[in-house]
């Protein structure tokens, strides 16, 4: 599965774009194979700590382009997390996350429309482009 997941994520990132990864990069590997996985990708990659991304700090950020313990905000309305978050429906906002796999849900913080779960099972197993996504919430 390995295999598959590194040949989805490369069929549809180049090597110098920009990647946010929501979390949890890789359940229960030793550091070896992080690294191993993490060097066969593509893109320029932004981790996400995922409640399984248990390591030291300073190895993800020795690993990834960059590292960021808490959700991001990106282009002011996009709110980027691994665990879903509270959006308002009086608000923008938009909460891009993980965690929740195979479309699980997680009290109503994953329901409406300010929330979009890139949870690999949710997104056919390879990245999806973030026009994709701004493109959903457009419409």
């Amino acid at each position: 599965m390995t295999s598959v997941l590194i040949k989805n994520w490369n069929s549809v990132v180049k090597k110098h774009d920009i990647v946010y990864h929501c979390g949890d990069f890789a359940m229960s590997m030793k550091k070896e194979n992080i690294e191993k996985i993490a060097k066969a990708l593509n893109g320029r990659i932004t981790l996400i700590r995922g409640n399984h991304d248990d390591c030291a700090v300073s190895f993800y950020r020795n690993l990834f382009y960059d590292f960021c313990p808490y959700s991001i905000i990106l282009n002011d309305y996009y709110i980027l997390s691994h665990k879903p978050l509270f959006v308002s429906n009086n608000t923008p906002l938009v909460n891009i996350h993980g965690h929740l796999h195979n479309g699980g849900h997680e009290g109503e913080f994953n329901t409406g429309k300010h929330h979009f779960n890139v949870s690999v099972e949710c997104i056919e197993y390879k990245p999806i482009l973030f026009n994709k996504i701004k493109e959903h919430f457009k419409a």
